[in-house]
């Protein structure tokens, strides 16, 4: 269409009457097509060298700053939440172990100055018994009449004897009673202060099951967290090698139309110059800064994740790599490796 809005008489379809008009105007037409093809292939050549400088400036700018920035952002304001989760819940798990040891303190407290306040006197208290001497008065009339009361005085010495014994048996006992009983009050303390001791050393070990099931929870939530940040780092940079990768074979296309050609001594997309100076496929060390072990991102490289990520950039390198889509193989060479 081009041509003949360029050159409406010669897509006329008129022909000429004389073999002059016939010379001149196969001439016409044919410098009218030189200069139209001319014309395409400048257009053509313009086009190829825009769009691959173009290309060039896409190609090897990995993943964008702001979907790296955002994953970044994720892991910050992950680990800021689990972080501030914790203390929360250690604070509550605190503050209920004081008011456990407060209520445990004043309850056996008040029980124990109850005790102190109470103790049992019953037999401490008991009257005692005091022997009364007794005098005979048959004694006393038989000396009265000159007749010796030595017969009668005996066996009043062995009743006031008999009644001596009977009344110290009997404070003996109180005084037995007396100590079991203050033993008893003394037993009752120490176990209420054993029951304090108990309590108290019960509710630090449940609170300190507490913190550790915290801690271990922290630490789930950290690792689960660093697991999906370095699967999103893994995963933008599988798309920005993809992106590489459909460079690459852009370039590819747009060389081999020939409107276009690699700037002299400028290595193809892909390679870099060597000490030589040769043209090498360029390998790339762990770009996107991935790690797959520890809690924290960006602290021990995962050497599997190394090697993967070394082997792909050969094969991008050396052009027998195609990107999978997420969840899809990648196939390098006559291998596949299946994410």
């Amino acid at each position: 269409m081009a041509f003949c809005d360029d050159y409406p008489d010669l897509c006329s379809g008129a022909t000429p009457e004389s073999a002059a008009d016939r010379l001149k105007f196969d001439k016409d037409k044919y410098a009218a097509e030189a200069k139209a093809a001319a014309d395409t292939l400048a257009r053509q050549q313009a086009g190829a060298i825009a769009q691959e400088d173009y290309l060039r400036k896409q190609f090897g700018l990995g993943v964008p700053k702001a979907v790296s920035g955002e994953i970044d952002l994720q892991e910050s304001t992950g680990k800021s939440y689990i972080g501030q989760q914790y203390t929360n819940l250690l604070g509550e798990l605190t503050k209920r172990k004081t008011a456990g040891e407060g209520a445990t303190t004043t309850g056996y407290s008040n029980l124990i100055d109850y005790l102190t306040r109470n103790q049992p006197t019953a037999f401490a208290q008991a009257q005692r018994a005091q022997p009364q001497v007794a005098q005979s008065g048959l004694t006393q009339y038989m000396a009265g009449q000159g007749v010796s009361p030595g017969v009668v005085q005996e066996a009043t010495n062995i009743g006031n004897v008999q009644a001596a014994g009977g009344a110290a048996n009997f404070n003996s006992l109180l005084n037995v009673l007396a100590g079991r009983e203050q033993a008893g009050q003394q037993s009752r303390q120490s176990e209420a202060e054993m029951g304090k001791t108990s309590a108290l050393a019960n509710l630090e070990a449940i609170y300190g099951q507490g913190t550790a099931s915290l801690e271990s929870s922290q630490l789930a939530a950290l690792q689960e967290l660093a697991t999906t940040i370095s699967n999103a780092k893994l995963q933008s940079q599988r798309e920005a090698s993809a992106r590489d990768q459909a460079i690459q074979s852009a370039l590819a296309a747009l060389y081999g139309t020939g409107y276009v050609k690699p700037p002299p001594g400028v290595c193809p997309p892909g390679q870099e110059k060597d000490a030589n100076g040769n043209c090498v496929p360029k390998v790339t060390e762990n770009p996107a800064n991935v790690t797959l072990d520890g809690i924290s991102a960006g602290t021990t490289l995962n050497p599997g994740v190394s090697a993967l990520l070394k082997l792909i950039a050969q094969a991008q390198a050396s052009g027998s790599y195609s990107g999978g889509g997420s969840g899809g193989p990648m196939s390098m060479g006559n291998a596949q490796v299946a994410f």
